[in-house]
């Protein structure tokens, strides 16, 4: 295979895809028909030495992530190592590490984005919201920038004048057949990281409080802030199962399926695909009010704010109003493989 068809990929935990939107997007990705016409190099924790990933394409390189600002060091060594394995296009998830791509353009490379959502809006320290800001107005420097919400686009148009493409998440579960609960009790789930910035706990205490003839499933990984403030308060209540993170796409599909209504607490970032799947397997949709879910879900969800809404949703079961979302997709039609044939073909 060419030289020019080799692609770095930098900003996910690894594969197999154990951890968030990006990395589900990337397993997807590399094993698409046109991603199998490339070969990926993909950054990766050594924690995804023990899961066995065969792709004759992919070639994993696993190097210790740190925490904090060492994370941007563990890149900067990636970014060394896929430069002497001959690759000249650079496939960036975040852009917290902006700051490099001066550099990796410097020595005739080639740089693709998406910048997930606004980071510096997340619950983190004042230090590293003054670094996001900063490395915002350094995303000009990417040949290739891709959003995935029409808000988030607008947002880098207005602030800095940076364009790019917007397209969204695939699903795992399109095209799959519909599932219908046939027991006389609303069930629920929320699906994903289980942090802060989710609403995680205003979800779990208005349930909690409104739990009568509802069940509500918890599906993801565990991390100190769900052990911390969530898992003391449903411990004994047998309305809430957490069920854990969940990877099979096949258990996956039947729990959610089950399920008559999601619930979508998502509060920064762009679209998440845990939204798109939900849509795709046609689930009537609760969200946190904000303008990139209003994008997708547009008047075909009912939308909170605070517990005190959510609280009034569940105890009037405003909820069983609620028709299937009728999503007409908004984005560009081209794909993200376009881009990277697109870039792959460029002498």
């Amino acid at each position: 295979m060419a030289e020019n068809n080799k692609i770095g990929i930098i900003g996910i935990r690894g594969l197999p895809a154990r951890y968030g939107a990006f990395d589900a997007f990337v397993d997807q990705l590399v094993n698409s028909e046109q991603g199998k016409k490339l070969t990926f190099y993909v950054a990766c924790e050594p924690f995804y030495k023990k899961f066995f990933y065969k792709n004759e394409n992919v070639s994993r390189v696993f190097f210790y992530r740190g925490k904090g600002f060492l994370v941007l060091f563990s890149y900067f060594i990636n970014i060394i190592f896929f430069f002497f394995y001959g690759v000249k296009v650079f496939y960036f998830f975040g852009y917290g590490f902006s700051v490099f791509f001066p550099l990796i353009k410097l020595f005739g490379c080639k740089v693709i984005c998406n910048p997930d959502g606004i980071e510096w809006k997340r619950p983190i320290g004042k230090l590293k919201k003054i670094y996001f800001r900063f490395c915002q107005k350094l995303l000009s420097n990417s040949d290739i920038i891709i959003f995935d919400s029409v808000v988030i686009k607008r947002y880098y148009k207005i602030n800095y004048n940076i364009n790019g493409f917007v397209s969204y998440y695939p699903s795992v579960f399109e095209g799959l057949p519909v599932i219908k609960n046939k027991k006389n009790i609303d069930r629920f789930y929320i699906l994903g990281r289980l942090l802060e910035e989710n609403n995680v706990e205003i979800i779990v205490k208005s349930f909690i409080d409104n739990s009568i003839n509802k069940k509500l499933f918890i599906i993801g990984p565990t991390n100190s802030f769900f052990k911390k403030k969530i898992l003391p308060i449903i411990k004994n209540n047998k309305s809430i199962v957490y069920l854990e993170a969940i990877y099979d796409k096949n258990k996956l599909y039947k729990i959610c399926g089950l399920c008559d209504y999601y619930i979508h607490g998502h509060s920064v970032g762009g679209t998440n695909p845990t939204l798109i799947e939900a849509i795709n397997l046609k689930k009537k949709i609760i969200a946190f009010k904000t303008y990139f879910n209003k994008e997708i879900l547009g008047d075909n969800a009912i939308y909170f704010k605070s517990k005190d809404d959510l609280d009034k949703i569940l105890k009037l079961n405003k909820y069983s109003f609620l028709q299937e979302v009728n999503y007409q997709s908004k984005f560009e039609k081209k794909t993200i493989n376009e881009f990277y044939l697109s870039f792959a073909s460029n002498k």
